[in-house]
């Protein structure tokens, strides 16, 4: 009888589990607007060069302009989204894509003021992202100090 109570238990636990989900960044590089679905949502459409954050359930398919890829991963996704592929990355695809476009940021933005360094680096990532993905800064970037020690070579210290 014990038995049957906890092969329920597991059945219900696996029913009711929560489905796994992760920040998707989709990069169009191509040089024409694009227009994507996941899953079955109908995404808005992506401009030429530039890109969107999204959070999806995975795994789920994306397909965009007649190409398609597996969307799946913990935490974070990159999908660059070139003229015949998807090229899929996972979270040290989206970090080193947060660390390229921080370079392109000058070294007088702040973390507080307007333009801030953030907003810097989420405007030049993934061909530009209408808004930051705090989530993301925290966990990719102890702070901004510790980014602009290693963009300027400097290792911090343990």
């Amino acid at each position: 009888m014990a038995r049957s109570h906890t092969c329920l238990l597991a059945a219900l636990a696996c029913a009711y589990a929560a489905a796994k989900r992760v920040t998707l960044a989709i990069a169009n590089e191509r040089s024409s607007k694009l227009q994507c679905s996941l899953g079955a949502e109908k995404l808005p459409v992506i401009p030429a060069r530039t890109g969107r954050l999204r959070e999806t359930e995975v795994p789920t398919e994306l397909v965009c302009g007649g190409v398609t890829a597996e969307i799946d991963g913990d935490g974070y996704v990159v999908a660059r989204v070139g003229e015949d592929a998807i090229a899929v990355g996972d979270a040290n695809e989206f970090q080193l894509e947060l660390s390229r476009a921080a370079h392109k940021c000058d070294g007088t933005s702040d973390f507080f003021t307007p333009p801030s360094f953030k907003g810097c680096v989420f405007r030049h990532a993934f061909g530009g992202v209408d808004e930051a993905d705090p989530r993301a800064w925290r966990l990719f970037w102890q702070n901004e100090a510790c980014l602009r020690r290693l963009l300027d070579g400097v290792h911090p210290t343990h």
